[in-house]
């Protein structure tokens, strides 16, 4: 009796389980409850009915069954086929819940900010801290209601919530580096976003990129330093040009510019992690100077660089490669440069290139000619850049 009680208890437990996730997964839930209403029906009143017929009741069984049958074979056809099913439409896996954005993005998009700000505030109290949400919110207020300090504290409230990612943190920071500069002109501001994406996370590449950004801008300190735009003094002329056999230039030759390597050498000596500078210092000490000593330790200054792509230390080291081959047609040292690539990027299109060149390296050589030297000041000897970008803070 105590197994026979057991085996029932078990089989209804089952039973309502199957049916509560029948229940939970069905696109029509009274309908399906009507469904198990009706069964029960039918083989709770055939089934008892059945056992007055003796020999015949499996008969009377059946005129009961046949119609739950059919009830439920739509139901044991999708079982059965819904492996296959749903490889390609996913199956019954529950679609992970997310806010919706296109409302307030449609209503921004017809100039609504105070109903589009509604409706992402509606999805945050859905999804609190949601990251997109607030920079939406924060976006509305600076870029169309021109409300800066509001966008500001939007920001900063979404920065005091916990375990945000870098990439998140560091874009919010810089879009606010943005909106300084482009709403208030304010290059210290800026300036201060990009510095603490520099001291929240050292040695990642969103410092690295924030360090560059810092290292582009001017702000009042630099201004007294800042190089005196160049002017042209227009010349008056005869009229009726074309009927003078020689007439006056109308513009005067400008005066000769500053020494490009010495303006190199002082931003580097303010801002040692600019390295578009670095790599124009660097094809100057090759190109003009000769000195390919001096630009090869640019460059290896720039390869290594720890945050740095894998895209741009290619780049750097196929430049050098190229240096090597025009200044002091070395092949040695070119063919030392292009194998680094295939050493620090094996399997990659960055690879392949490097490859190629390779094998074509004796055409470069042909190709590329000597270029003049230019004589070298005494400023650029001495550089003042002892300190190695890698290792500057």
């Amino acid at each position: 009796m105590f197994v026979g009680i057991a085996g029932l208890v078990l089989f209804l437990v089952i039973i309502g389980w199957v049916a509560v996730r029948m229940l939970r997964n069905s696109e029509d839930p009274p309908k399906l409850l009507f469904k198990w209403v009706i069964t029960i029906g039918l083989l709770g009143f055939g089934f008892p009915l059945s056992l007055k017929f003796g020999h015949f009741a499996p008969l009377i069984v059946l005129l009961f069954a046949v119609p739950a049958g059919l009830i439920w074979a739509p139901h044991v056809g999708e079982f059965i086929a819904s492996p296959l099913t749903g490889m390609f439409d996913g199956g019954r896996d529950e679609i992970d819940r997310a806010p919706l954005y296109s409302i307030a993005e449609g209503k921004r998009q017809r100039d609504d900010y105070v109903g589009a700000l509604a409706e992402l505030r509606k999805q945050l109290e859905k999804f609190p801290g949601d990251f997109r949400a607030t920079m939406l919110i924060a976006s509305i207020q600076a870029e169309d209601q021109h409300d800066l300090p509001g966008a500001q504290l939007t920001v900063e409230r979404l920065l005091e919530l916990p375990n945000h990612p870098v990439q998140h943190v560091a874009s919010a920071l810089q879009t606010m580096a943005d909106w300084s500069l482009r709403y208030a002109a304010d290059v210290s501001a800026a300036r201060e976003y990009l510095e603490r994406i520099v001291l929240l996370f050292p040695d990642s590449p969103q410092a690295h990129m924030a360090a560059q950004r810092m290292a582009t801008l001017i702000d009042d300190r630099h201004t007294a330093s800042a190089p005196v735009p160049k002017t042209f003094e227009v010349i008056r002329h005869e009229g009726h040009l074309g009927l003078v056999s020689n007439p006056q230039r109308v513009v005067q030759e400008t005066a000769k510019s500053p020494d490009t390597a010495a303006d190199l050498v002082q931003q580097l000596e303010a801002h040692p992690w600019d390295t578009a500078s670095r790599e124009k210092l660097a094809i100057i000490y090759a190109e003009e100077y000769q000195r390919m000593d001096l630009a090869a330790d640019q460059l290896e200054q720039l390869i290594a660089i720890p945050a740095e792509t894998s895209k741009n230390i290619a780049r750097w080291l196929n430049l050098l490669a190229t240096l090597h081959i025009k200044v002091n047609h070395d092949r040695r040292a070119a063919e030392d440069a292009l194998r680094r690539i295939l050493d620090r990027c094996p399997k990659t299109a960055l690879a392949d290139m490097a490859y190629q060149r390779l094998a074509y390296i004796d055409v470069e050589l042909k190709t590329k000619d000597p270029t003049a030297t230019k004589q070298m000041g005494t400023y650029e000897r001495n550089l003042g850049l002892k300190k190695s970008v890698a290792s500057a803070e």
